[in-house]
């Protein structure tokens, strides 16, 4: 197995009340694989007190924080300035685990107002699409197209769509391929498909759309030697080399450049 030069993980999920284990992961992850840094991204449900995460977050330089958007918190500007103000480096949006409908025309006027709100005070956005959920949560109207209304409205807001749609991924990357304020994230979905027709799709977006495509791990919930493994693949399948410009892109250099990160 091949490691990639360098890699800023996109999504991880740490947990900061276990000191012993963030250290020995943080060093495990540069040693390993060399992961020079990551998102922490709180998650509704892991975190009661989103504050002290930030806070405690901000004690290691390997971290950046995300902040996490309550949709059932109707002062949504104090949300996003506090989060500004506290340095979150983006926000993280949820729709299954913050059991929200989204899509409903209440759920869209909420979105909108936040998309409003991020593009004045400069936030990126980071949201979950891996929609399959129970019924109750399950979607009535098209997501893609959705996101694209409400981006359309705002020329400045940063959006990270998390998972890249999951097995419609790359019509999600060919949907936005020339939207310069969307980076497709890949966390999840590398893995979850593996054996399935998204692995093909995932092996033409890294030889065709990689400057549109962000690494991320989702650690605790998964492996790092087999998502490795799965990009090492996936760049055969490719032609590509580890150390081509274009596995660069995906693992690290998209990222870093979308949201102004210095490694």
């Amino acid at each position: 197995m091949k490691k990639p030069t360098i890699i800023f993980d996109g999504l991880t999920h740490p947990d900061f009340n276990n000191i012993k284990a963030i250290e020995k992961t943080i060093t495990y992850l540069k040693r390993e694989y060399n992961v020079e840094g990551a998102l922490a991204v709180p998650l509704p449900g892991q975190v009661k007190d989103i504050i002290k995460y930030i806070e405690n977050c901000k004690l290691y330089n390997f971290f950046q924080p995300v902040g996490l958007f309550d949709p059932h918190d109707p002062n949504i500007e104090k949300q996003v300035m506090l989060y500004k103000k506290i340095d979150c480096i983006a926000i993280k949006v949820h729709p299954r685990f913050s059991e929200w409908d989204w899509t409903s025309l209440d759920g869209l006027k909420i979105f909108n107002k936040l998309m409003c709100e991020c593009n004045n005070y400069n936030l990126p956005i980071l949201f979950c699409t891996y929609f399959s959920s129970n019924k109750g949560l399950s979607l009535t109207s098209e997501p893609m197209y959705r996101i694209t209304d409400l981006l359309s409205k705002y020329d400045q807001v940063k959006l990270l769509l998390l998972h890249g749609g999951g097995p419609r991924v790359l019509e999600y990357l060919e949907h936005f391929k020339y939207w310069d304020q969307i980076l497709i994230d890949i966390s999840y979905t590398l893995t979850k498909y593996d054996g399935s027709s998204v692995d093909l799709d995932l092996a033409y977006a890294f030889k065709n759309l990689d400057q549109k495509l962000s690494f991320g791990s989702d650690i605790p919930y998964c492996d790092y030697n087999i998502l490795i493994n799965k990009i090492n693949t996936l760049a055969y399948k490719s032609n590509l080399d580890m150390e081509s410009e274009k596995i660069h892109n995906i693992m690290y250099k998209n990222i870093v450049n979308f949201l102004n990160i210095n490694l």
